[in-house]
Order: C-alpha cells, then structure tokens, then sequence
C-alpha cells in the first residue's frame, strides 16, 4: 500500500497513498558554502550516498550514470556533474566506480540518452553491459542561484531494490557557465507573486487532489522518497506550468505531472480579496507500506 496525507500549513487532510507539503516560506533548503564544491569529502551530493552505499555495497561495482536535465539543455553539463559525483565517490576506498570513460561509451554504443533511463529495463539492460551492481542516476535544474541537483540509487544484485535519493544546491561558477554555453537560464515563471509572510496573498487551497499512481518501475525496486514540484496555481482554480525541481526516477515525474494537472484549487486572494495566480513550491512524499 502506498501511503500520503496533504498538508498545507493548519489545513490537514488525511487520506490513502502519497503526502503533499506546500512550502511557501522556505522553498530549496539552503546550501551551505562546502555545498557549492562538488567533490568535497562528506558533504558533496554524491557523498551523501556513501554511508548506504558503503554499508550494502561494499566492493561492488557502482556506474554513475550522465546527468539528465529537465528539458534536454546543456548537454556538456550532464557528463561533467558525472564526472564529479563519480570522483566524489571514489574517495571511499570501499567503493568500486566503473570508469566514467566507459559508462560514456556504453551509453553510446546502447543508442541510450538519459531520458530514455526512465525504463528499469533499459537500466537493467545497461547494467548488465557495465557488469555493474549499482547504478547511479542524476538529473539538474536551473536555479535562482544555479543548479538544483538530484542523484538516486538504483541495485541490481543481488537483488533490485532502490537504496536511495540524495538532492542539492549547487552555486553557478565560472566553469559551469563556460560549459553551459554562457550564464544558466532560471525558470520563466520567476516574476509570477509567491505567498510569503508579509505578501498580502492568502494561501491557495487544495479542493481535490488524488492520488498519484505508483508505477510498475517504482512498485518493481520498491521505491521511496520524495518529489518536490514548482507550479502556478490559477485565478480559477488549475494547476498549470508544473516543473519538477527534484527528481526521483522510476517514470514517477510522468506520472506525478498528469494527475497534478487534474487538481482543483481554491485560489489565493490578494489583500482585495481578487482571485490572483501564484507560484507555489509543493513537495510530495512517496512511500510503498
């Protein structure tokens, strides 16, 4: 059984299957300066995944996958935060990393983009290739201060099992802007009004929001974590604009984005009471009980 409740703020509604959390103060948790170095020992984003990793894994062979970003922009970005994450990593002496050279050119010679490692198949199918235990998968996002990045964790022996997920903020520097052709484009709904304290903007209000479906994928390495989403909510009461900012793998973006757009709102009001559109930060915990 999958599990969730829906909470915004006071406003509690308890049901079957997935939790939603509207943050409207907070948003991304803040990074802290070591944050902003990829590699840095016991801080870094994929350092985060070694304790499991180490207690599980330990000499067997884990292949860290290219990064995915939301909407097929910067390409050069991808093998680069790989590189990093797999250096990362391999300063565990527990660790065994496949060369970053070879996953490269076995995605190459599969035909495979990393879109199309949504599919547990073809990830099954590319483990396989790699004669690897554990795969690594990472997305990134542009942020307001430069990248939000997502990292989960994938087994394949000696059985399928999801280990875990790991997210971050990244500052943009010199290096990521030369690979990304020049300064990183942040989300074109930034100037759409946030409820904030002190905004004269009322919270929107969840009427009817069902349940998204786990999918096969997810059921299948027995997934759990948490997708945390950017959307509008209209003067009329849609969810519109969805972007995911932290991603989790499985096809559950898919599946997440088409039931979101089925939800019904009360809308926010500004200090007229006038129905207005906000953007709002809304994260939704997934878990199988």
């Amino acid at each position: 059984m999958l599990h969730h409740s829906l909470r915004v703020f006071a406003f509690t509604l308890v049901a079957v299957f997935f939790a939603v959390t509207f943050s409207y103060s907070q948003g991304a948790p803040a990074a802290t300066p070591d944050q902003y170095r990829l590699s840095s020992p016991g801080v870094s984003l994929a350092a985060r995944l070694i304790a499991p990793l180490e207690k599980s894994y330990t000499n067997r062979r884990i292949a860290v996958l290219d990064f995915a970003s939301s909407d097929g922009r910067y390409p050069q970005l991808g093998p680069w935060l790989a590189n990093q994450s797999s250096a990362a990593l391999a300063r565990s002496p527990k660790l065994m990393l496949v060369d970053r050279a070879r996953v490269h050119a076995t995605l190459e010679r599969a035909g495979l983009q990393p879109g199309d490692l949504d599919s547990l198949k073809n990830l099954e199918r590319l483990a396989r290739q790699l004669d690897a235990d554990v795969l690594i998968r990472g997305w990134f996002v542009p942020s307001a201060n430069g990248l939000s990045l997502s990292l989960s964790a994938v087994a394949f022996k000696p059985e399928l099992r999801h280990i875990g997920n790991t997210f971050n903020e990244v500052r943009s520097s010199p290096e990521i802007e030369a690979l990304a052709g020049g300064p990183l484009e942040n989300s074109k709904f930034a100037v759409l009004p946030r409820v904030r304290p002190n905004s004269g903007l009322s919270e929107p209000q969840c009427k009817n929001c069902p349940h998204p479906i786990f999918t096969k994928d997810a059921r299948a390495a027995k997934f759990s974590g948490t997708l945390f989403l950017e959307l509008t909510v209209t003067h009329t009461d849609r969810a519109t604009d969805i972007e995911v900012l932290r991603y989790v793998g499985y096809g559950l973006e898919g599946e997440v984005i088409r039931t979101v757009q089925s939800w019904r709102f009360t809308p926010a009001r500004d200090s007229s009471g006038q129905p207005v559109a906000v953007r709002v930060p809304v994260e939704i915990i997934l878990r199988l009980l």
